[in-house]
Formats: structure tokens, sequence, C-alpha cells
């Protein structure tokens, strides 16, 4: 029997079942869109989904060793991407409840906010399950308006001092980037304010590190602000209610 990645209908690739593997699934999509010539403005909103599907596999199928299989399709305007994963018990994510985003910053955790924000991300977004296989596929589509790709470098995250009361980060902050980036906020008191000028992507992993150090903030009087902050950032947070608990300041 043919199985998937050895005959896609694009690029596709075999990934062991750990967090830290996002960072190679980065170079990879990097490696797909500049050699396909697929609009690069894409890039984030897929990048995004395929870290939280991936993510999600690896936390609720532990008990699977198969790898999880990432392929990337042409379709008219855009892409089109698919994850199969082996020898996992059925999980729709499509039918996934959406986070609350009504809740007080007091009561909002992260969970399930990966999924709600990968659905308003993408066109649309399939889920099929073969019992005989144990096998999970979810497909999504994202397509735009076609432009030139421009190729871009996979960075890591970079978060350091800028000054009385400022935090710079830059990079990405995903979930292979998030315990780091924990760890040095969570030594900051008082009023911050983070530089995200220089952040090119944040995934829900990312969103808990600012939603648990606001709340941290916030209980002795103190709060995180957000500057710098570009459109897809920013749409990432309002589409997750963060505009409603941050002070957030656009890029200039």
């Amino acid at each position: 029997m043919t199985m998937f990645c050895d005959s896609p209908p694009g690029d596709c690739r075999r990934f062991d079942r750990r967090i830290d593997a996002v960072a190679e699934i980065v170079t990879f999509t990097a490696q797909v869109f500049a050699q396909r010539g697929f609009d690069s403005s894409l890039l984030p909103a897929v990048d995004f989904a395929i870290e939280e599907l991936f993510t999600n596999s690896v936390k609720y199928g532990a008990g699977s060793s198969s790898p999880i299989a990432v392929g990337i399709a042409a379709i008219d305007g855009g892409v089109q991407v698919t994850l199969v994963d082996a020898d996992v018990p059925p999980f729709d994510v499509t039918q996934a409840p959406d986070a609350d985003l009504t809740l007080p910053i007091d009561q909002r955790v992260p969970g399930g906010l990966g999924l709600h924000l990968t659905r308003r991300l993408v066109d649309d977004m399939e889920y099929r399950y073969s019992p005989e296989r144990r096998e999970s596929r979810i497909m999504f589509r994202k397509t735009i308006a076609g432009r030139p790709a421009k190729p871009r470098k996979a960075t890591m995250l970079t978060i350091e001092s800028g000054g009385e009361g400022v935090v710079v980060v830059a990079g990405r902050l995903d979930a292979a980037q998030a315990p780091a980036a924990q760890a040095y906020l969570d030594r900051v008191q008082g009023t911050v304010t983070l530089d995200a000028s220089g952040l090119e992507y944040i995934s829900s992993a990312g969103l808990g590190v600012l939603l648990k150090t606001q709340k941290r903030l916030l209980g002795s009087g103190g709060k995180l602000k957000l500057a710098g902050v570009g459109k897809h950032l920013h749409d990432i947070l309002v589409y997750a209610g963060f505009d409603q608990i941050f002070e957030i300041e656009a890029a200039g």
C-alpha cells in the first residue's frame, strides 16, 4: 500500500513526534515556499496552523511512536496542507469547541486557543479518520491573490532588556521557544513594555506566555504592555481577545 509521503501531490516530510521538531517544520515550510514560488505572505498563517495541529497531535497522541507527516501542495491561489498521524485514536479538530473570549483575565487559560485561532486563520479545514489504520488526516487550505514569493529565513527567538521597563523580543515565539521566553519574563516586575517590532511569529504557546505574565504582573500592581505590533500579530491578538486584556500599540 502506498503511504502518505511516498508519492505526495506536493512536498512532504515526516517529523518525529516531539515539540522541538517545530523548528525543523519551520525550515521545511520555508524551503517549500521558496522552491515552489508560493506567496510568502501565506507563511505566517500556514506555520501557525501546522504548529498548532502538530503539537496537538504530540500532546494527545502520546501512545503512538509513529512520525507525523506534513505535506504541502499547490492549489489555485494558495496551498493545501495535509497532516497525517498514524496509530492514534480519533479526535476531530474541526469539532473542538471555541475558546471563550468573554472571560475575565483571571479565568483565562490558553487551552483550546490554538485550534480556535487556526480555524480563523485558514480558509477551511477537514478531518478524516481511518479506523482500519488508526490514522488521522487533517487538511487545510490557505489562499490569497498571488504575488511573487520572497524566501525568508527561519529565525529563532531572542529576548533581552531594551532599557528601563522595556523587553525586546524578536524572531519566533513558538512552542519550542516558549519555555525560554517564560523563564525570562518570570523575572520582570512592575509595568513592562514588550517591544514586539521584531516578533515575526507567535503561536498559542507564546500567547500563553503573555497571558501568564500579564496575570502575574497585574496581581502585583504592574502590567505588560505590547508595542510595535505588526498586522499579522495584531490579528492574532484580536482573534484571541487579547486586545481586551493588553494595551496594544501598533507598529509605526
